[in-house]
């Protein structure tokens, strides 16, 4: 029962989001077409290598193998122009939209009551304004679009495998299942982490500000000892929410990394085992 309610919290947050892209019509259809224009691209660059090695380079057909490295080349330079437009239209997308966030924020907090301001620090409110809006950015610069691009050229890199090999294809996604399961405890440990690193730099940012701003005060009633342990430890706080954060990173990558070696590995065992059955 609980589960629900967030999920409808995170779906309207998003829906929320796009609102601010509708003014960016342009740029991300734009940057939806590179990704369309990209994914064929990056499918194909695997499967021209191989041709050019089975049927020019070992039957030593240097004509043809010229016109297939020029083929080659001209992909690859296809494929830098399409992701460098793709990165600047995608990033430039997202700064535009924190920019539009940050401007309604502050807008928001200028109709606010006074009482929520004596209730709220001065820092926490600066942290909501730059800090977490900085992360809305990752959605359009590294989010959906980039994941829809990844999907597309996924799908792509399927349909060569399978029209390469179906059994080696089929032994290649023994693994998904297992990545999938991986990703997904990943994805709970991390949102986790950084929503307990946003929730300590906002304390770190109200504690910095009122200090700062009431030293004077501080001074005067000799409680610099006293303040410099609260910090300390709100510091101490701060630092092993992050350490926390990066050990789920550090135990993602080498699980992702054996399962893809073992995927690998396995392959490479058919493989031969076929050879040496064909022989």
């Amino acid at each position: 029962m609980n589960k629900s309610p967030k999920k409808n919290n995170s779906f309207t947050t998003l829906r929320s989001l796009f609102v601010y892209a509708k003014p960016y019509k342009s740029k991300v259809f734009i940057a939806s077409i590179l990704a369309i224009i990209l994914a064929p691209l990056n499918a194909i660059i695997p499967y021209l290598a191989n041709d050019m090695v089975d049927n020019y380079i070992l039957k030593m057909d240097l004509s043809g193998l010229r016109k297939m490295a020029m083929l080659y080349l001209f992909i690859l330079i296809l494929i830098t122009v399409c992701r460098y437009y793709f990165i600047i239209i995608t990033n430039t997308l997202g700064q535009n939209i924190i920019m539009n966030m940050r401007r309604d924020v502050f807008k928001k907090l200028l109709s606010l009551p006074i009482s929520y301001f004596d209730k709220t620090a001065v820092g926490t409110n600066t942290t909501r304004t730059v800090n977490d809006l900085e992360t809305v950015n990752s959605v359009f610069s590294e989010g959906l679009i980039t994941i829809i691009a990844d999907i597309l050229a996924l799908v792509m890199l399927l349909i060569v495998m399978f029209y390469t090999s179906v059994k080696l294809t089929l032994i290649c996604l023994v693994s998904f299942p297992l990545l999938l399961v991986a990703s997904y405890i990943f994805k709970e440990k991390v949102k986790a982490s950084f929503t307990k690193v946003r929730n300590e730099v906002a304390k770190l940012n109200a504690f910095l500000q009122e200090n700062i701003s009431g030293m004077s005060i501080i001074q005067m009633f000799n409680a610099e000892e006293r303040s410099k342990q609260k910090f300390n430890d709100i510091n101490k706080q701060y630092t092993q929410a992050n350490i926390d954060a990066i050990f789920h990173y550090a135990v993602f990558f080498p699980v992702v990394e054996i399962i893809s070696a073992a995927s690998l590995g396995f392959m490479v065992w058919w493989g031969a085992k076929e050879c040496c059955m064909m022989k």
